[in-house]
């Protein structure tokens, strides 16, 4: 179950970040992918690796797992970043990462009951904790490449 579930994840997510309307330069949507492999193979390593408060279908390294860090969490990077609204208030911006937050814990808990994730010493609460200062981190590092694609795009027409 767990395997078909992550497949299909996997394909409808490939589908949604292809088809959807890109908002970002492509350069911005795969900083965005870089970033939350990035990000996320560190939080791994520390939490799942390091300290086994968690892991993916099995203890230890596992192929299935690197779908998850690879190819899930880069695809939902690129939409959560994609669509983030750069250009609204603090409130809007807000209201969206707790809708992410939202989704994430939603899917986790799918995750948990068919198999793709397992908890050993965490808990669901510290996700809801952590999901949203990932994004605000995430929708942070986004900001700094938009700064440095300006920099850089201003100082070639000098």
């Amino acid at each position: 179950m767990a395997i078909t579930v992550l497949v299909i994840t996997i394909v409808v997510l490939m589908l949604l970040t292809y088809k959807m309307p890109k908002k970002l330069p492509p350069l911005c949507l795969y900083a965005a992918a870089l970033f939350a492999v990035c990000f996320d193979t560190l939080i791994d390593f520390s939490l799942n690796l390091q300290l086994g408060l968690f892991g993916y279908f099995s203890k230890g390294i596992d192929i299935p797992g690197y779908f998850v860090i690879y190819i899930i969490y880069p695809l939902v990077n690129i939409t959560f970043i994609n669509f983030f609204p750069f250009d609204k208030g603090v409130s809007k911006q807000t209201l969206y990462i707790i809708a992410w937050s939202l989704l994430a814990l939603g899917y986790e808990w799918l995750s948990l009951q068919v198999g793709i994730l397992y908890y050993n010493q965490w808990s669901i609460w510290y996700s809801a904790i952590a999901y949203p200062v990932c994004l605000l981190i995430s929708a942070g590092n986004q900001r700094l490449v938009r700064y440095f694609e300006m920099k850089s795009l201003s100082g070639r027409q000098q």
